[in-house]
């Protein structure tokens, strides 16, 4: 029998507490109602859903939001700041995600479950009129069914979304600065992404779920004035452009970090013996951080993280030049929607002379060199494999490069470990002492058109030198 929408809500308002495995995420943004907002975390909180991740976005709010996750120092709008909820609650690993603004939330209990159960990727709470009756005639009803009704025009006060469809799209776009239509556009890139029916849908009861201070006419926009009018005549052209495009919009803040390894677990090749765990061996490197963080793997320290440095023990289990490798790209992978950019360097050999030009970097993989050649009497002595010893002679000029400096985008360097790693898989048994031989195969053979090394990477190369211009010091 099918139930009527009085029916729909008393059922949802009745279900027993629900499933905690639902991954749920819930974002405030709050910018200068210290009052409107309190009365609204206070709301939430009682309707909380089991195991659910709250977290708070302060968008420069002149008293400052007690206990906010994030605090912007400068008013950066709605798209800023909802996509700094996104960020922090995908990064918590949440799987349905509602954003609420700070004059918005929930009165019943389950209000989550008809968005979470609806086949819909992405929702808002969407009223037509005033709770006090007078008409808007700026939204109208086009579709309904059991579970959603379709509008053609939303509200923004209340949004849901399950990560697939940012995973697709990204955030909302920040070309929409502080305030108007930054919300619209995201449903219409979710919409045209083939993800949703309609541009903009509610389910159905949704108004005995939510209390909203824009429906009540309880709360003043911060967005008032000459302000408000030259942003909505800006903000509608930009709107009108993108109605048609599903383009990705990042959202997630990227940041570039140093990567380093410390391995004492298994035995050294060059040295025929195991290093003996010394922290005071990576003091040089750490001491000589500049902006960017070091992140340490290692299978042998108890170090606490600071400000400047990340540990990160791993497991160890195969020739250390290759392990290292290994270890680098598992964690360039898990941490992929962190990182752009990143060097990985010698832990040991290598100190930071001045902060890496990271925006001079583009598409190009920066190594360390040496003043030796290829076909320098080490490297083809160590290095037996067939492959390597005929790259040898047919390169045997070419300017010797060094492994102990690597770095690019993300992308470039997992790409360029990917087939070192590769080659090790191919060749595992003969591939010689260390990681020199497929290091500069692959970085000869594969990437001679985008290398960038030479003084300005690095220093020359045991010379113990210190200068103004290299970014490293290597030995």
């Amino acid at each position: 029998m099918e139930m009527n929408k009085q029916q729909i809500i008393q059922a949802i308002q009745n279900l027993p507490e629900a499933q905690s495995d639902y991954n749920i995420g819930i974002g405030i943004t709050e910018h200068n109602r210290p009052e409107v907002f309190s009365k609204t975390l206070e709301e939430i909180k009682k309707f909380l859903p089991p195991n659910a991740k709250l977290v708070i976005v302060d968008d420069a709010s002149v008293k400052p939001v007690p206990n906010a996750d994030y605090r912007f120092n400068t008013n950066v709008g709605i798209a800023a700041a909802k996509n700094k909820c996104l960020e922090l609650l995908c990064l918590a690993g949440c799987e349905h995600i509602f954003l609420f603004d700070s004059d918005t939330y929930p009165i019943a209990n389950n209000w989550w479950v008809p968005y979470i159960e609806s086949k819909e990727p992405h929702l808002n709470y969407i009223f037509v009129n005033f709770s006090d009756k007078p008409t808007l005639n700026d939204t109208k009803e086009i579709y309904r069914d059991g579970e959603i009704i379709a509008y053609d025009h939303p509200r923004g006060c209340m949004l849901y979304y399950h990560r697939s469809a940012l995973d697709k799209v990204g955030g909302m776009d920040a070309i929409f600065g502080k305030w108007g239509y930054e919300h619209p556009s995201h449903s219409d890139r979710i919409f045209m992404a083939g993800m949703t029916s309609f541009r903009y849908m509610d389910v159905v009861g949704s108004e005995k779920l939510f209390y909203s201070g824009d429906e009540h006419r309880s709360v003043k926009s911060t967005h008032l004035g000459a302000e408000r009018t030259k942003s909505i005549q800006r903000n509608k052209e930009l709107y009108e452009q993108r109605k048609f495009t599903d383009y990705y919009f990042p959202f997630i803040e990227k940041e570039n970090i140093l990567l380093t390894s410390y391995f004492t677990g298994v035995v050294d090749p060059q040295r025929k013996e195991k290093w003996t765990a010394n922290f005071e061996q990576l003091q040089p490197l750490i001491k000589s951080l500049k902006n960017t963080k070091l992140v340490v793997l290692h299978d042998c320290l108890e170090q606490p993280d600071t400000d400047k440095v990340k540990f990160v023990k791993v497991e160890t289990s195969i020739n250390p030049y290759i392990q290292r490798w290994v270890s680098y790209r598992e964690y360039l992978t898990a941490n992929r929607d962190l990182i752009d950019k990143v060097f990985c360097i010698d832990a040991t050999d290598v100190e930071v002379l001045k902060e890496p030009e990271w925006d001079l970097i583009n598409d190009r993989l920066v190594v360390g060199d040496e003043k030796e050649i290829v076909g320098c009497n080490w490297l083809v002595n160590n290095h037996k494999n067939i492959t390597l010893q005929s790259f040898f002679k047919e390169y045997s000029n070419r300017q010797l490069y060094n492994a102990g400096i690597l770095g690019g985008k993300l992308s470039t360097v997992s790409e360029f470990i990917r087939q070192m790693i590769d080659f090790y898989t191919y060749n595992s048994t003969d591939f010689g002492t260390t990681d020199m031989g497929i290091f500069n195969y692959i970085a000869h053979t594969n990437w001679q058109d985008r290398i960038l090394s030479g003084r300005e990477i690095c220093t020359e190369f045991k010379a113990e030198e210190r200068n103004n211009l290299s970014w490293f010091k290597h030995k």
